[in-house]
């Protein structure tokens, strides 16, 4: 299998993410179909073939939502979650459960952009037990690609079993801006943050224990918000844009996405809008759903992928 080849793959993969991300993270099924599915196709596992993939495996009296099958038998479980959702402890337990029941040496745990891949038997916690940790949105796509080797058919199929990626083909040189097609500024010299940090695009869930406390765009530094919550990361996500000159007068007014309302604007103030520079001024005015619009109709006016832009909820 061509390195180049899975990298593109995971290329067209980071893209969906990346504009589709609210279709998408609507359910389950969506993801599989436009996430999971093509990778799992990549990797050299054909989900329409029950002899290499079967689906809604049972494991006890519970179901797995795939089995990757070498020689008929089963190697490795696969659960499902939604685009956005985010992984678990509890969602890793009930999987680590349904292999051991069926004498699975590993399993994964994915919502179509993060992947972890788990060796089942091995002792210690949780945390000890991972092989390897993926993730589409927040990697250039060669290293990716080089992680995602681990679930390789022809890995998994060897006496060896899966092997860990331990060091990443390529990385984005002195030259690369690291825009895409279309001149989506997908990662801007950026690489995965590490523990702790969550990409924009894979956020979903607003409710009241969901609350950012820092905020980090590309390799600039993370900016620690003066209270948490949804209005301050709205604001400084925002603010950033426009003192970087990402975000001028001209390219106001910025639009809510799907409705005629201006969310970001020049000259004018809505009531509890904010100033920031340049007389352009941000919305804040709107319940926790609404701002991630805001901020993701203000990255998209920009182009710069929300793929780039991180939110620390701790």
């Amino acid at each position: 299998m061509a390195l180049d080849d899975l990298a593109a793959v995971i290329d067209d993969l980071k893209s969906k993410i990346d504009r589709h991300g609210k279709s998408v993270s609507a359910n389950e099924t969506r993801t599989r179909q436009v996430l999971i599915d093509p990778l799992l196709r990549a990797l050299g596992w054909d989900v329409s073939d029950p002899l290499q993939v079967e689906l809604e495996f049972d494991v006890g009296k519970q179901k797995a939502d795939y089995a990757l099958l070498v020689d008929s038998k089963p190697v490795i479980v696969v659960e499902a979650k939604r685009l956005g959702r985010q992984l678990v402890d509890d969602d890793t337990v009930q999987v680590l459960n349904y292999a051991n029941v069926a004498g699975i040496a590993h399993m994964v745990v994915t919502n179509g952009d993060e992947w972890r891949m788990y060796a089942v038997f091995k002792p210690g916690p949780i945390q000890d037990r991972v092989i390897v940790e993926l993730r589409i949105a927040a990697n250039p796509s060669h290293v990716s690609a080089l992680q995602a080797l681990s679930l390789w058919r022809s890995n998994l199929g060897s006496a060896e079993g899966p092997v860990a990626a331990s060091a990443p083909v390529f990385m984005p040189g002195p030259g690369d801006d690291g825009r895409g097609p279309d001149g989506i500024n997908e990662h801007p010299g950026q690489v995965d943050p590490g523990p702790g940090w969550t990409s924009l695009n894979q956020c979903s869930d607003v409710s009241g224990k969901m609350r950012p406390s820092k905020v980090k765009i590309g390799q600039a530094p993370e900016i620690k918000l003066s209270r948490a919550g949804w209005k301050p990361a709205t604001v400084a996500i925002v603010k950033w844009l426009v003192d970087e000159g990402e975000l001028t007068p001209e390219m106001c007014p910025v639009l809510m996405p799907g409705k005629r309302e201006s969310v970001v604007t020049y000259g004018k103030q809505h009531l509890r809008a904010v100033e920031l520079s340049n007389g352009i001024w941000v919305n804040t005015n709107k319940y926790a759903v609404d701002l991630l619009k805001i901020m993701r109709a203000a990255l998209e006016r920009c182009q710069v992928g929300e793929s780039s832009v991180f939110l620390s909820f701790s």
